[in-house]
């Protein structure tokens, strides 16, 4: 009895040494099984008439691409300052839409100011001027005219003096020395008379040139005033077209200078969705490319108008414009996405489109090998309606399918029988 109770801790070691080996043994036999599954050829088999077998092509797919960004206006307006001045009202902030020639903001300039005060007595001084030589001009005319009347009165009673001395000289009764005396009497007159006349020329031309000099200062000054004026007008900044202000770049009691900018307003009527697209598709854009327009639950058909010659952050901006009308409502800075039909580059692969192929995603198709159908994990890319880019995974001319029965896709074989 004793020697069997001493037995029992060498039995139990037996057993736990039994289990361990039994263990052992199943784990060889699961790998052994795990790898004679893994080499033996599988046993799936299908006819080829019963495979959807489609051809990856290289080159030549029309794909679309997709893009992001916002609506902007074909046309839009800066308004700057016209001078030195302080911003002394906005009139229409941000997001108001104005009509064409509504304030948008008030400067004050007191530069411009006090140059329209100086302009407008600088017109009136013109004025006074031309005036003053116009009044000159009559009272020379007049008085050199009663001079020369005079002078002309006087050589006429002299010639007629002369004319009665002139028979009483011829009889004797009066002397030769009297009648040369009246002869020297009536030439000093007539000269007289004629060097009045000479002086009333010249006075009326001086006078002209004073009144043309004067009329000459009063139009430049008129000038100085119309376009001081109009300096002054331009403090009132107006939008120059009928639209959304999309910015104002000023803020109250700013001071400003000449040429600086105010605001900014876009036309309303005339926008176009300007669209982000990755720089790797720049190539394959091109203007007047088809391009779909998503837009306030819309579909809307467009064309490309302008592809932006630099890249920004990665991206290239591409215009669309809408092939027609807007709906109501579409507004400037409004998010809109789209996607543009483009061509695809020599090295481009592409498959036709099936239904269990989406773009962007990672799946795994069927390539047919050496009489089989192998599985080969390819990434997606841009998908038309009816071609879809493979970004990696094939080369180029594989005969491929991705339309198999569910209980197939796990295999790693496929024998295909003709």
């Amino acid at each position: 009895m004793r020697a069997s109770l001493m037995d029992i801790p060498v039995i139990k070691s037996r057993n736990r040494v039994n289990r361990k080996r039994i263990g052992i043994g199943a784990l060889v036999c699961v790998v052994i099984v795990g790898l004679v599954f893994a080499v033996w050829p599988s046993s799936a088999r299908m006819h080829l008439a019963d495979i959807h077998m489609v051809r990856a092509t290289r080159g030549g797919a029309q794909l679309p691409v997709a893009a992001y960004g916002t609506m902007t206006s074909r046309s839009q307006k800066l308004l700057v300052s016209p001078a030195l001045a302080v911003v002394e009202e906005i009139v229409a902030p941000a997001g108001t839409v104005v009509e064409k020639g509504a304030r948008i903001v008030q400067l004050a300039s007191p530069q411009a100011v006090q140059e329209l005060a100086q302009a407008k007595m600088g017109v009136q001084k013109g004025e006074l001027d031309l005036q003053d030589a116009l009044l000159t001009h009559r009272m020379d005319y007049i008085s050199g005219m009663g001079k020369l009347r005079v002078a002309d009165l006087d050589a006429s009673l002299e010639t007629h003096q002369r004319d009665v001395m002139k028979p009483l000289a011829e009889s004797g009764i009066i002397s030769k020395i009297e009648m040369l005396r009246q002869e020297a009497k009536l030439s000093t007159l007539e000269l007289q008379a004629e060097n009045q006349r000479s002086t009333i020329g010249l006075t009326r031309d001086l006078d002209l040139s004073k009144v043309k000099a004067k009329q000459d200062a009063l139009i430049q000054a008129k000038l100085l005033l119309t376009q001081a004026q109009a300096n002054v007008d331009a403090l009132t900044v107006r939008a120059a077209i009928a639209g959304p202000v999309q910015e104002v770049f000023v803020s109250l009691g700013q001071s400003v200078a000449q040429g600086e900018k105010l605001a900014q307003v876009a036309d309303a009527e005339n926008l176009v969705a300007s669209l982000n697209v990755p720089q790797s598709h720049a190539s394959v854009l091109a203007i007047g490319a088809p391009a779909t327009l998503s837009l306030m639950g819309r579909e809307l058909s467009g064309h490309v108008i302008r592809v932006d010659p630099k890249v920004r952050d990665g991206a290239v901006l591409v215009d669309v414009a809408p092939d027609k009308a807007l709906p109501p409502g579409v507004r400037v800075a409004q998010s809109v996405s789209g996607e543009i039909q483009t061509s695809s580059d020599a090295d481009t692969i592409f498959l036709p489109k099936t239904a269990s192929m989406s773009p962007y995603n990672r799946a795994t198709v069927f390539v047919l090998r050496e009489g089989g159908l192998v599985p080969q994990s390819v990434q997606f890319g841009a998908a038309s309606a009816t071609q879809i880019e493979v970004v990696s995974g094939l080369s180029g001319g594989e005969d491929v399918t991705a339309e198999l029965p569910q209980a197939l896709l796990t295999e790693k074989y496929i024998k295909v029988e003709k």
